[in-house]
C-alpha cells in the first residue's frame, strides 16, 4: 500500500473530486465513464455519489497494481478562514459518528477495514486559497491480479444514503 493516512488520502480525494472538470465529474457520473479523470500516482480514487438513496452502478477499468481508495461516507467543509473551517468541521463530527449501515462487499463477500479518516483541523490549499476539512469513512483495496470484480459500498447519515456499486475491470 502507498504511504499515508486515510485522513491525508481523504484530503487528496477531495482535491481530486473538487478539481475534476464539471462536464466530467466522477462523483456526478452515473455510469463510470469518468472514473479515469485526473487519476495519477499509486492511488486510484473511486467516487461516491451525490444521489441520495439512488443506487448508482458504474463500470471502471483500472490498472493492475493500483490501490483504489473510496468513501463509504464522507463530508467536507470549505471556508475562507481556518477558524470557520474548523468550526464547521467540528459540527459534522456528531452526524458522522452516528453513521449507520456502513458496508463494503467485494464479489458479494463482506470486506473488513472501513476506517474513519478525519483531517487534523483544516488544511490550507494554497493553489485554491481556501481551507479544507474532511471527515469520513474510507477504504483502500489493492488490486495485484488482473480480473473483473464487483465492489459495492453503502452507508447512511443525517438523511443521506449512499449506495454505489462498481464493476472493476483490472488490467
Amino acid at each position: 500500500m502507498p504511504t499515508g493516512t486515510y485522513a491525508s488520502w481523504g484530503t487528496q480525494w477531495w482535491i481530486w473530486a473538487l478539481t475534476s472538470p464539471e462536464d466530467a465529474d466522477p462523483v456526478q457520473d452515473l455510469t463510470g465513464q469518468y472514473c479515469g479523470v485526473n487519476q495519477r500516482g499509486d492511488i486510484w480514487f473511486l467516487a461516491g455519489t451525490y444521489e441520495n438513496g439512488t443506487a448508482v452502478r458504474r463500470t471502471c477499468t483500472i490498472p493492475v497494481g493500483k490501490t483504489v481508495f473510496f468513501p463509504i461516507l464522507n463530508y467536507r467543509v470549505l471556508a475562507k478562514s481556518q477558524e470557520t473551517c474548523t468550526q464547521n468541521l467540528q459540527a459534522v463530527t456528531a452526524p458522522m459518528e452516528a453513521a449507520s449501515g456502513l458496508s463494503v462487499r467485494m464479489d458479494g463477500e463482506p470486506l473488513a477495514g472501513v476506517t474513519r479518516g478525519v483531517t487534523d483541523g483544516c488544511v490550507y490549499l494554497t493553489s485554491y486559497r481556501i481551507w479544507l476539512g474532511s471527515d469520513g469513512y474510507w477504504m483502500a483495496v489493492k488490486f495485484t491480479i488482473p480480473g473483473r470484480h464487483t465492489l459495492a459500498f453503502t452507508g447512511a447519515m443525517s438523511g443521506f444514503r449512499q449506495d454505489v456499486s462498481y464493476t472493476l475491470v483490472v488490467k
